[in-house]
């Protein structure tokens, strides 16, 4: 099941290393993109995983913002026609002025029964129906959220695979926000956000190319520990560092 992203601002970065995409395609660990969103309202941002379609209010329209290419869609949706900027006017029979009408819409239709849109396209009106997957068959999307991007300017780092994406400030880096759902078994302190990270591997660094350079030596299934700083104490955990291995330094 789906759900709004209650967020005034939210920052998406869309491929395997991300924020937002569809898990278990190599075409996409191959692209990184990033965009930054404001929404502003809750309520106004949802996605469609079958086409990894992401669905705005925009300009008091609920608008297709981005959809994932045919080829890095689920085989089933690789024909869908859908584009970026169409407009969601009706969904099975009801008419649509709010994403949160097109949520319900779709929770409410049972998985394996037709979800029929109405949309509107350069001013043309047609219809589009696609089939609600199982959402435990599905690739995962993932999304990352922070309240407060662009604060201190600094370059952030996203550990692909773990959840995790990382502000930079003075050289060392903190945790700004978590996917919970994507998050490996920690052993030892599960990190929250807040928590400055301290040592990888043992050792000291002084820049997030420095921790990305340390964190990118460790191959899949390794173990990967940290030391956190979380309220004047020391805190030490560990983790099999997952797939994909990619680290993406990008700013803002």
């Amino acid at each position: 099941m789906y759900r709004l992203i209650p967020f005034r601002h939210l920052l998406l970065v869309i491929g395997l290393t991300v924020v937002i995409g569809l898990t278990g395609s190599a075409a996409l660990a191959q692209q990184t993109i990033t965009r930054t969103y404001t929404i502003d309202a809750p309520g106004e941002m949802m996605m469609i995983n079958e086409f990894g379609g992401m669905i705005i209010l925009k300009d008091s329209a609920v608008t297709v913002e981005m959809i994932m290419p045919p080829g890095n869609r689920p085989d089933q949706y690789k024909d869908f026609d859908f584009l970026a900027g169409d407009v969601i006017v009706m969904a099975n029979g009801s008419k649509i002025t709010s994403v949160e009408m097109l949520q319900d819409v779709y929770d409410k239709t049972p998985v394996g029964e037709m979800i029929k849109l109405a949309i509107s396209r350069d001013g043309k009106m047609m219809m589009r129906k696609f089939a609600k997957a199982d959402p435990e068959s599905m690739p995962k999307p993932v999304v990352m959220t922070r309240t407060n991007p662009g604060g201190g300017g600094g370059a952030d780092l996203a550990l692909a695979g773990v959840g995790i994406l990382l502000s930079a400030k003075d050289g060392k880096l903190s945790v700004g926000s978590l996917v919970n759902a994507i998050m490996p078994k920690f052993d030892g302190a599960t990190p929250q956000t807040g928590d400055v990270i301290l040592k990888v591997q043992g050792e000291d660094y002084d820049s997030p190319e420095a921790f990305a350079e340390i964190f990118g030596k460790i191959k899949t299934g390794e173990t990967v520990t940290l030391v956190l700083g979380r309220n004047s104490e020391e805190l030490t955990t560990s983790f099999a560092r997952p797939n994909p291995k990619e680290v993406e330094i990008y700013k803002q």
